[in-house]
């Protein structure tokens, strides 16, 4: 090959690549939302209020609380009430919930643990049972 004909095959080469205006271009999507299942049911929570994933090691169960509560889970050294959402739905409890994920919400400088059937996604959009924190946290007397 030519020096004149690699010169034209670089060239060209340089010219697929895309340019740094099409890069500018590209949208990242605003991800508002935490989705989760349990239970067979999808449940988000807003992005914000999403603290961390966690698997869940040891439950003490709680002998005297509601129904929904699966019981607490120490998260860094504060012990945080863990829900099965699935219950207020008439869904039966999970029994065995080691090693299962739990996703660790905050509202007003309180903590709670919501119970996931899987790895929660992050999306754009809610899905399923919205989970509005501040009504939660009153209408459930969780903290």
């Amino acid at each position: 090959m030519t020096m004149a004909e690699e010169e034209k095959k670089g060239h060209e080469e340089q010219q697929s690549l895309p340019s740094a205006q099409a890069e500018e271009e590209r949208v990242t999507p605003e991800l508002r939302a935490c989705v989760f299942r349990v239970s067979g049911m999808d449940f988000s929570i807003p992005i914000g209020s999403l603290v961390e994933v966690v698997e869940i090691e040891d439950v003490f169960f709680l002998p005297l609380a509601p129904e929904y509560i699966a019981g607490m889970i120490h998260y860094r050294g504060r012990a945080v009430p863990l829900v099965d959402l699935g219950v207020l739905y008439k869904r039966p409890h999970k029994t065995n919930l080691k090693g299962m994920p739990a996703i660790i919400a905050e509202y007003a400088d309180d903590l709670i643990g919501f119970v996931s059937d899987d790895l929660p996604k992050l999306e754009e959009d809610f899905q399923g049972q919205t989970v509005e924190m501040g009504e939660f946290f009153d209408t459930y007397r969780v903290r």
